[in-house]
């Protein structure tokens, strides 16, 4: 996530940027409300305020279904300025309760808008692909549908998708994996495989 901060004497507006994605939040510093739209679904009416050295949001959104939910955040910068903290407000109990849910959210300055983002896309689990966990086979098992390779996941503000990958193909027909006292093996019809075959199919599949 990257965030741009901007502020003139009577507006402050934040910027967010994530994965190609962008949502612009204007709050009114008078502490009037300010009407925003939310990324996906909805919208939410905002008021701001300064309290010692953090700047206290408290939004009600509201979604299509008319479902209200109201948040308190906070923001703190640091006295070097360099690292901006945003969390829910600490000093409201129910929000307070929040933070081992939901975190604490920590930004650090950028020279520019242009390296920010460029680091971020750097990051972005978007590019990696997760490997499923290997645990040892206690018994043997048949793998005709093929293997799952690892998870990935796609996020945007307003919304997120994950996808699993795996490999199949002609290859893997009555192919078993078995366990033996020394590793494991590949046999099809008790016969031991040591050798690939033919053509691989690489699929993906949305995740519930």
């Amino acid at each position: 996530m990257v965030l741009q901060i901007g502020q003139d004497a009577d507006l402050l507006r934040l910027t967010e940027y994530q994965n190609g994605s962008q949502a612009v939040f204007v709050y009114k510093l008078n502490g009037e409300p300010a009407t925003n739209a939310i990324p996906g679904d909805g919208q939410s009416e905002s008021r701001v305020k300064f309290r010692g050295a953090s700047l206290v949001v408290t939004a009600k959104a509201s979604d299509r279904l008319g479902h209200d939910e109201v948040s308190v955040e906070s923001l703190q910068l640091s006295p070097d300025l360099q690292t901006l903290t945003v969390q829910p407000d600490p000093e409201d109990p129910v929000q307070a309760r929040l933070r081992w849910l939901f975190g604490i959210d920590r930004y650090s300055r950028r020279t520019s808008l242009a390296t920010a983002l460029e680091e971020a896309a750097n990051i972005s689990p978007m590019k990696n692909c997760i490997a499923w966990p290997s645990h040892p086979a206690k018994r043997a098992r048949d793998i005709s549908h093929g293997v799952p390779l690892g998870d990935a996941g796609i996020e945007y503000l307003g919304w997120n998708e994950s996808f699993s990958a795996g490999l199949s193909g002609e290859f893997f027909n009555k192919l078993r994996l078995v366990p033996t006292g020394s590793g494991i093996e590949y046999r099809r019809n008790r016969v031991l495989v040591s050798k690939f075959s033919g053509p691989l199919n690489l699929w993906t599949a949305p995740q519930n």
